[in-house]
């Protein structure tokens, strides 16, 4: 619960800017701690690794999504100026939208095994190396891959209904609206702890189906690395 409050104070303060390459260095951290086997979240330490560890996650993030956001926001912005002007263009946005839409969920699919590689190998370009990834990908078999990754956010969709703030103050009020406001904030901590599991136990996955003579040694090294 400590290590919870923990990275819910690097939330709230992300607005300071320094917190939130914290917070996203912590959530690589439990990537990196369930791919060695760890079923505890990890303690706050070595925070210049953990910023540096952020500041990887960030770019990478931002390398992967750039392009299919680019396209999402740039066709409402299109479908906006066609509704005000008459353009006959709103369909050419409509499709762009659609692009962009089925492009992120590719990516964001493709992302998941990308963030294990990248906290397995301690590198940037990890998150790059296509070929290693869709090997784990191809490993684990690309439909069943794709099939783990939908439920799960589908689960953490249906989950995160209950914590909607919208819902909670159409019910209760400004009461609701305060009530909800934090079970947002708790379960946007949560939701970010379960997806950076998920990439770990998915990455682990795809090494053993891509290694399976590695299975023993490297699912129980971290007992030979308290470190960590």
């Amino acid at each position: 619960m400590g290590r919870f409050l923990g990275l819910l104070a690097l939330l709230i303060g992300s607005i300071l800017i320094i917190p939130a390459f914290l917070a996203w260095g912590y959530l690589l951290r439990i990537v990196e701690h369930t791919i060695y086997g760890s079923n505890e979240l990890p303690v706050f330490d070595d925070w210049s690794r953990m910023f540096s560890d952020g500041l990887k996650y960030i770019v990478s993030n931002i390398i992967y999504f750039i392009v299919p956001l680019a396209l999402i926001i740039l066709s409402l912005v299109g479908m906006g100026f066609s509704a005000r002007s008459g353009s006959s263009q709103t369909a050419v946005y409509l499709l762009l939208l659609l692009v962009g839409l089925i492009l992120n969920i590719f990516v964001a699919m493709v992302y998941i095994m990308a963030v294990g590689n990248m906290a397995y190998a301690e590198r940037l370009g990890a998150a790059f190396e296509f070929s290693t990834i869709f090997g784990y990908i191809k490993g684990i078999g690309s439909l069943t891959y794709f099939a783990y990754a939908f439920v799960f956010f589908v689960i953490l969709g249906i989950i995160g209904i209950f914590f909607n703030v919208n819902l909670w103050s159409h019910i209760f009020g400004m009461a609701g609206l305060v009530v909800g406001g934090i079970l947002y904030i708790i379960f946007s901590v949560y939701s970010s702890m379960a997806r950076s599991r998920f990439s770990g136990l998915m990455y682990l996955e795809g090494y053993f189906k891509v290694n399976p003579e590695d299975e023993t040694d490297q699912y129980f090294a971290v007992e030979e690395n308290p470190g960590l």
